[in-house]
């Protein structure tokens, strides 16, 4: 699954981020709590740091149908933070990883770029037909890096039928036999 981008930037309204001192990417992403203002155009989107964010009508979508697998971030906007809580590894031999520039101070690498279609790693969980579930990397450059957001068939069979703005869905590539 994945969302236009909505060129909203949650961590600016942030203050005291954690910092590597040495490259200056953040250490702590997804534990700092974030909010904006502003409020997204579409029902589905990804902020300029990664977040991805989504409407309350995507909300009453996910509570009335029973997925599972994410914590949602209110947001002053009244629009959420959605944040899967299990993370997947993808089979690095299937989708071409390219870290870039590691520093070695936070072990954090400036750049991940990518190539291909994801697929699960090898002895990876397969997901749930109702679940949410996140890239346990995330993806990207310094200013836009965030995690890969994978769903179960059902999800997907229900967000295709509610027609979701800023929502592109992409099938993952099955998983190993």
């Amino acid at each position: 699954m994945s969302a236009s981008y909505n060129g909203i930037d949650l961590l600016k309204y942030t203050p005291n981020l954690r910092r590597c001192s040495m490259c200056g990417l953040l250490t702590h992403k997804w534990e700092e709590f974030a909010d904006s203002p502003q409020k997204p155009k579409a029902d589905i989107s990804t902020s300029r740091d990664g977040h991805k964010m989504v409407s309350p009508r995507f909300w009453k979508i996910y509570e009335e149908n029973g997925f599972f697998g994410v914590n949602f971030w209110p947001l002053s906007s009244r629009y959420y933070v959605l944040f899967p809580t299990r993370t997947v590894e993808i089979d690095p031999d299937h989708y071409k990883i390219m870290p870039l520039k590691l520093c070695k101070h936070c072990g954090q690498y400036e750049e991940i770029l990518v190539h291909g279609k994801p697929r699960l790693a090898v002895g990876e969980r397969p997901i749930a037909s109702h679940e949410i579930v996140r890239s346990a990397m995330d993806y990207g450059g310094k200013s836009f890096k965030g995690y890969h957001v994978f769903i179960g068939d059902a999800v997907r069979d229900i967000l295709e039928i509610k027609n979701l703005s800023g929502l592109s869905l992409n099938k993952m590539d099955p998983q190993h036999s």
